[in-house]
């Protein structure tokens, strides 16, 4: 694998998505390298970890797939996100070149059995959301942790924070 030049990442993260899709703003950059958490580095812009190349957002799995396989093809490493409130330093980078495939935009309440119990969404859908939306049925996700107001189902999945 050749090493690949930022702004050829960003120029094929903008084909494979849309420009609106691709961030590549220094302070949205450098704000996304720490965690939520880490908040005296935050305060003091002490950003000691890589910086990411872009955020790029998918807006469906057909996007999330070409760039989760450009990004293999090229060895560009990718952190995902969706609430970014990421305590263990799980959305922090040790290497270079790296993107953030953002799921936030995936964020559709897809589908509900209420004979199974189960619920299908996508991984930007906040627990919050989620939890109200079962609450006016008469369910419950039965999850209620204190980062409720910003956990994103696509974190939980990662973290295995919810059955």
């Amino acid at each position: 694998m050749d090493t690949v030049t930022k702004d050829a990442i960003v120029q094929q993260l903008i084909q494979l998505t849309s420009r609106d899709q691709v961030n590549v703003d220094p302070d949205q950059l450098n704000y996304a390298s720490l965690d939520f958490y880490r908040k005296y580095p935050r305060a003091r812009k002490i950003y000691q970890a890589p910086i990411p190349v872009a955020i790029v957002y998918p807006e469906n799995v057909a996007q999330v797939a070409a760039v989760l396989k450009y990004a293999n093809d090229t060895g560009v490493n990718v952190i995902p996100r969706t609430g970014g409130s990421e305590i263990e330093r799980g959305l922090e980078s040790a290497r270079e070149p790296h993107i953030i495939v953002d799921g936030s935009r995936l964020n559709q309440i897809l589908k509900f059995d209420p004979e199974d119990m189960q619920l299908t969404v996508q991984a930007g859908v906040p627990l919050k959301q989620a939890e109200d939306w079962l609450n006016e049925k008469g369910y419950t996700t039965g999850h209620l942790p204190q980062s409720q107001p910003l956990a994103d189902f696509g974190g939980l999945v990662a973290t295995r924070s919810i059955g």
